[in-house]
This record gives structure tokens, sequence and C-alpha cells, in this order.
């Protein structure tokens, strides 16, 4: 097996911490992570909470991934689309549940974060969101992905779904990083 290449949360030790963070300040019982790509966040996250299931679309990566985390129990490794899996999967994850959206296009024309945050909405009525290569306001320096018009991801592109979610919700951003340096635009519950 080839080994993983970088770091988890694309070597980003801020964002680490700000996750081992709203796992324990949110008391998260599972994760669910979209774009497992070589497992190495997966396997950070399982550090982290009690169950983890991480999703990924590649058959190659599916493979690889599997061997790599077949070491830990209490992750799942799930081949398919992130969002007809997360439909399945979010009515049986022990709540409260965090979410990492990191799936890419590939270059195969499809852009899944808009569906996964709406299955998200629809499904978990107080989810714990994190949403990878988002455009951060004031912040050009960290990465954002590409939506298909051209334009960077943004809060805009994902509100439809994040209007869906019930229980009251803020949102706030990254302003630094290390590592890859990408923007993260986190969704939490608006409680104390």
């Amino acid at each position: 097996m080839i080994p993983a290449e970088g770091g988890p949360f694309a070597s980003d030790n801020v964002l680490a911490g700000e996750i081992s963070r709203l796992v324990s300040h949110y008391g998260i019982r599972s994760a669910a992570e979209t774009g497992t790509y070589q497992g190495v966040t997966t396997r950070a996250l399982a550090a982290m909470v009690p169950e983890v299931h991480t999703i990924e679309i590649s058959d190659a990566r599916f493979e690889e991934s599997g061997e790599r985390l077949a070491d830990l129990p209490h992750v799942q490794v799930h081949h398919g689309s992130s969002e007809d899996i997360l439909r399945r999967l979010i009515p049986q994850l022990p709540k409260p549940a965090l979410y990492y959206l990191d799936a890419h296009d590939d270059g195969a024309g499809l852009f899944p974060l808009p569906a996964e945050v709406n299955a998200i909405g629809e499904l978990d009525p107080s989810p714990v969101i994190v949403m990878h290569d988002m455009a951060v306001p004031g912040h050009p320096e960290l990465h954002a992905d590409t939506q298909p018009d051209g334009t960077p991801y943004d809060l805009d592109w994902v509100m439809p779904g994040l209007e869906k979610i019930r229980e009251p919700w803020r949102y706030y951003y990254n302003t630094e990083a290390v590592g890859l340096r990408i923007g993260i635009l986190f969704v939490v519950p608006d409680v104390p």
C-alpha cells in the first residue's frame, strides 16, 4: 500500500484544534466525512469521535482508504455518492453529529457540496458542519474551490440547504490557517 501524503485537515493544526474544541463543546458522538481521499483526516476524526463514517466516490480511493483504515473498528468507509449515502446514514448517526464536508468535483462535473448540505439540513435538526475549501470574506489568501460557474465556493451557494436546519444555528469562518491554508465555513447550533 502507498503511504498517505500530508497531514490531517490539509496539514492545518489550527483547524484540527478547532474541530477538537467543537467535539468537546457540543459533545459530538459521531462524525461523517465526505471525500475520504487517503483517510488521513478520517484517522484524525477517529481519534476524537467514537463513531466515524467516511464517504468516497472514487473506486481506487475507496479501496485504498479501506485498507488504510481497516485497523479502526469504529470507522466505516462507504463507497458512492455522498448525497445518497448521507441521506441513508444521517437518521442512524448518534447525535450530536459533526459533518466534515470535503468532497471535490474531481473533473467529473459533480459538485456535491450543495446536495450534501441539503441532506444535512433536511435530516439533522441541529448539526455541526465543517465545510472545506470555502471563500472566507476578507481573506483571499485562504484557498477556495470553484463552483461550476467559476466563482468560489461561498455561503450563498449552500444557504438553501442551511435554511432547512430546524434548530437555531450560526456560522463563522476561519481567519487563520497553516499547511495548505484552506478557507473553512463552520455551521454550529446557536446555543451557549
